[in-house]
């Protein structure tokens, strides 16, 4: 009897020790469960964090003590997490903000622009913002490069994610210190641009910045719903094309969503909601005879734009006065409501 208890009591210990092993729900757990009809994008799924529960906790505590996230790691650690490696270069002086950073900042609202746009982003813009009625079947496009410089960067497990300062301007000294981004540093400067981005309140759209896969889901599916269709952008170097097909995925009255990233020591999405788009799939052929699909999205309301959004430059319009459409960039992913 007394044999059979001990039994008993180890079976029970070893379960626990197991329990207490095992890793904890991942991002694509946590989509299976939040989305159980709609297949996690393979895109999107490759952007998992890479960290391990034990690496995770050990982060975890660093942030609690208030040290920099890889200062108890070798200096391969941040490659193989995901994250920013510090920079010893620095920048000369403030860099100016325009309407259009590197790729895709789109400022819709109206945070301030230090400087007009130099004519190589004014160059760029012409080809990235378009009309709606210059988007036809037939027509010859000259295409933007959407591929952007962070291919190496990963989300965040959410326990990390919400653990750091609210992403604001005001936590910009507190979030550099944390990922150890030297003052004066090109990523310092990105990241000022993009907590003033993360800080705008916009009574036109619904929006988030977020660092996480999970956060990610929760603010789609609290604004949209769990009906949806996902779309996202091809990894492509396509340049000049002509348009074989367009399919009309969402009018203007029905929700899209989409994320777009930007500028951090971490992966961050910002994902912002609204109900006065148009979304299309667009069938490209190249000159190769390579054919791809892209997402084009098409912006009815501009009445609330930054005034001095380079699409209005490009496009001869003003705030109100007409639609914007755009390609989306590289690693972008959309949300159709049903």
């Amino acid at each position: 009897m007394a044999y059979c208890s001990f039994e008993l009591i180890l079976l029970m210990f070893l379960m626990l020790a197991f329990a207490s092993a095992s890793p904890s729900p991942t991002f694509s757990s946590f989509w299976v469960n939040e989305l159980p009809q709609i297949s996690l994008p393979e895109a999107l799924r490759k952007l998992e964090s890479p960290l391990s529960d034990s690496e995770t906790q050990e982060l975890l505590v660093q942030l609690k003590d208030g040290a920099p996230l890889t200062s108890s790691k070798g200096g391969s650690f941040c490659t193989e997490a995901g994250l920013y490696c510090p920079e010893k270069a620095y920048v000369s002086g403030p860099q100016p903000r325009v309407c259009i950073p590197p790729f895709f900042n789109y400022e819709y609202g109206v945070l301030p622009c230090r400087h007009p746009p130099p004519a190589a982003a004014a160059m760029h813009a012409s080809a990235i913002f378009f009309s709606p009625a210059s988007l036809a079947v037939g027509r010859a496009l000259q295409l933007p490069n959407i591929s952007n410089d962070l291919q190496s960067l990963k989300l965040l497990p959410q326990s990390i994610s919400q653990a750091l300062p609210k992403l604001k301007q005001g936590n910009l000294l507190k979030l550099t210190g944390l990922f150890g981004v030297q003052k004066g540093s090109s990523m310092e400067l990105e990241m000022e641009n993009t907590l003033a981005h993360c800080s705008y309140k916009s009574e036109h759209e619904i929006r988030a910045c977020v660092t996480s896969g999970e956060d990610m889901v929760s603010f789609i599916t609290k604004a949209m719903g769990s009906k949806l269709t996902v779309y996202s952008t091809p990894l492509s170097v396509m340049e000049s094309a002509t348009v074989v097909d367009i399919v009309k995925v969402a009018s203007r009255g029905r929700k899209v969503a989409s994320c777009h990233n930007m500028k951090f020591p971490s992966l961050l999405f910002s994902c912002h909601m609204s109900a006065t788009s148009e979304l299309m799939q667009v069938s490209l052929k190249s000159t190769d005879g390579h054919t791809t699909t892209r997402p084009a999205i098409c912006h009815m309301d501009t009445s609330y734009w930054n005034p001095s959004h380079i699409a209005f430059q490009v496009l001869n319009l003003e705030p109100g006065k007409g639609s914007v459409c755009h390609w989306f960039p590289e690693n972008s992913f959309i949300f159709v409501e049903s």
